[in-house]
């Protein structure tokens, strides 16, 4: 019988590849950290891009050849998933890669192979499975006014906790956000 191959996640930083290694089955995942922000492909000629240690790092952890020597059969994975850090920064580096996979992957994104996971801005109430959780400043106001005027209790006295790293969400959460098919947020890129 052949094994499914595992889903890549690629994330911001050494915090946040540890702390999803925890909650990973290495069988169907595997983590893959970029640290700091990768070149902006975008404003540099392509040998600056594979003598960039970042961008040389993904190019071999895809396993499937670059840019014109590109062959996505080779790819290792079923699916590649970028999981940046819910801040500013998250954005921008999350930016940067989807620019480097738009210029020299673009079999792998058209294809249906790229996608994005979209993590919970807030979480409301204490961690566990009593918890709901917001993705945007505006689901959460919505959220804490229903819930005030459900309950007849002012907003100001619910446990709101920002997220703004990776490294953040227990490994219940990790789970539930970033690894579960069923429950998390994925954005395809085509």
């Amino acid at each position: 019988m052949r094994m499914k191959k595992p889903e890549l996640l690629i994330v911001e930083g050494k915090s946040a590849r540890l702390n999803l290694t925890k909650a990973i089955n290495r069988k169907q995942h595997q983590v893959h950290a970029v640290r700091g922000k990768l070149l902006n492909v975008n404003k540099h000629p392509v040998s600056s891009v594979l003598a960039d240690v970042e961008c040389r790092q993904v190019i071999d952890v895809l396993g499937c050849g670059f840019d014109k020597r590109l062959d996505i059969k080779n790819l290792p994975f079923s699916s590649v998933c970028i999981l940046m850090d819910p801040d500013i920064d998250g954005a921008h580096s999350g930016a940067l890669l989807l620019s480097f996979f738009n210029r020299y992957y673009q079999p792998l994104v058209f294809s249906g192979f790229l996608s994005l996971i979209k993590l919970p801005l807030f979480r409301i109430g204490d961690a566990g499975p009593q918890a709901t959780f917001a993705w945007s400043p505006n689901e959460l106001a919505t959220m804490l006014k229903a819930d005030s005027i459900a309950s007849g209790q002012s907003t100001d006295s619910a446990n709101i906790t920002r997220y703004k790293g990776v490294a953040q969400f227990s490994l219940a959460e990790c789970e539930q956000h970033m690894l579960n098919a069923k429950s998390r947020r994925l954005v395809l890129l085509k």
